[in-house]
């Protein structure tokens, strides 16, 4: 009678499976085998045979590889860690759920390379959606933050050239501390998505499609202390600063409707939208409930004189 491991039968405890070797199906029983050959390049041709078989492969392997030695657990967790890696996200998820269940009993060897194997994966799918949002157009910018620390922001925004979808790739970015998302690609389907961020400090969404039902459970899900900032995509084009005790027009970006409209810097907003403006920050929350398009009416003081001018807002 063959004597197995602790560690192993560990691992078998953990996943409610009996100490007795599994029923492999018949297509993967020849690459099963394999896995345990004498030869080196027939066990490293059974594992890239085994990685491209897909979700129907894992547990079975899984199964399997617990009444077998030291060889081919290692090959299986191997294995699973390639596939948790693929662009098939079924397989993927699928590889990253069986790792979770053997790293769930670390008093086994089984489990603690598991969970080793987890973490290795977690940094290796957060630089690999990194480097595939960069290359659809995010880029970083720094931007100050509520209490006027600087916060390293990913911006998404009219230079994406990604996909609805490829915006489920935020979710990868576990350590984010700063997101602005400018497009309407965004919508309720990306909420769940967003709220598995939680090293978030700061987000602006300007322009998306997330309903008030989204921005609810957004706050709800976050931190309190996250600054979220919430518009519906009308842009004006002027800087200010919410330390004045005015609404002092800092600056004007070029070609805007601001620029259009004849806002210039020291300009000092009176009333926007038939409502006094107090400061920066009140200019900013009526802006905010307006849509690209939208005509905003201003009462501006500039030197001695009051000005009446109306700006036809662009989009972020």
């Amino acid at each position: 009678m063959r004597i197995l491991p602790v560690a192993l039968l560990g691992v078998m405890v953990c996943l409610g499976q009996p100490p007795s070797r599994a029923e492999e199906p018949e297509p993967f029983r020849r690459w099963f085998q394999q896995l345990d050959s004498d030869l080196y390049h027939a066990r490293e041709e059974a594992t890239r045979h085994l990685v491209q078989q897909g979700v129907e492969v894992i547990e079975p392997l899984v199964q399997y590889s617990q009444s077998q030695g030291l060889e081919v657990w290692m090959r299986t967790l191997r294995i699973l860690h390639q596939m948790a890696l693929v662009e098939d996200e079924t397989t993927a998820q699928a590889a990253r759920k069986a790792l979770e269940r053997l790293a769930a009993n670390a008093a086994t060897l089984y489990g603690q390379e598991a969970r080793r194997i987890i973490q290795r994966l977690q940094v290796q799918q957060r630089q690999r959606a990194l480097q595939r949002l960069l290359q659809l157009g995010a880029r970083f910018e720094q931007k100050v933050g509520r209490q006027q620390q600087v916060i390293l922001f990913l911006v998404i925004d009219r230079k994406w050239s990604g996909k609805k979808e490829d915006l489920r790739l935020l979710g990868k970015l576990d350590n984010l501390q700063g997101l602005a998302l400018y497009t309407p690609q965004a919508d309720d389907s990306l909420v769940p998505v967003l709220s598995t961020l939680q090293q978030l400090q700061a987000v602006q969404l300007y322009g998306t499609r997330i309903s008030q039902k989204g921005i609810l459970q957004l706050r709800r899900t976050w931190q309190p202390d996250v600054h979220l900032d919430v518009r519906r995509g009308g842009f004006l084009g002027v800087s200010g600063s919410d330390t004045q005790k005015e609404c002092v027009i800092e600056g004007v970006q070029p070609g805007s409707a601001a620029e259009k409209a004849g806002l210039r810097p020291a300009d000092v907003v009176i009333k926007a939208d038939g409502k006094p403006v107090a400061n920066f920050q009140a200019l900013t929350r009526i802006i905010a409930e307006k849509l690209p398009g939208d005509k905003l009416k201003l009462v501006v003081r500039r030197q001695d004189k009051i000005i009446k001018l109306t700006a036809t807002l662009g989009s972020w």
